[in-house]
């Protein structure tokens, strides 16, 4: 598997990785340049579909495949609850390029459906 400059990958693309690659596109200011509406609508399919709960994602890419220099020593696999939020904060940070909302209208989002609760 290879194009362009990829020659190929250990694992499938993830959230973590996604969320730094359009965090420096937005940076840089180049973020319409090289997504366009079709491809952030399929982004936002994406994370979307990696939702287990409302407002809550988790990334199969991070979850299921524990990284060859994981420290057991240091701490056990499966992550614990504090990487499973690294991974949903991740995850909600795409959205955010993706539908291009900014971080207050994604909290806002969340605080009214707590409220219609």
């Amino acid at each position: 598997m290879g194009t362009g400059l990829v020659k190929g990958v250990v694992r499938g693309a993830n959230v973590g990785a996604t969320n730094y690659i359009l965090q420096a596109a937005a940076f840089c200011g180049v973020l319409d340049r090289v997504l366009t509406p079709e491809q952030k609508q399929q982004g936002a399919a994406w994370i979307r579909s990696l939702e287990v709960s409302e407002n809550v994602y988790a990334d199969p890419a991070l979850l299921d495949r524990k990284p060859t220099a994981w420290d057991d020593s240091q701490e056990s696999w499966p992550p614990d609850g504090a990487h499973k939020e690294a991974i949903n904060q991740y995850a909600r940070s795409c959205l955010r390029f993706y539908e291009d909302a900014s971080l207050d209208q994604l909290a806002v989002e969340v605080g009214r459906e707590l409220m219609q609760e």
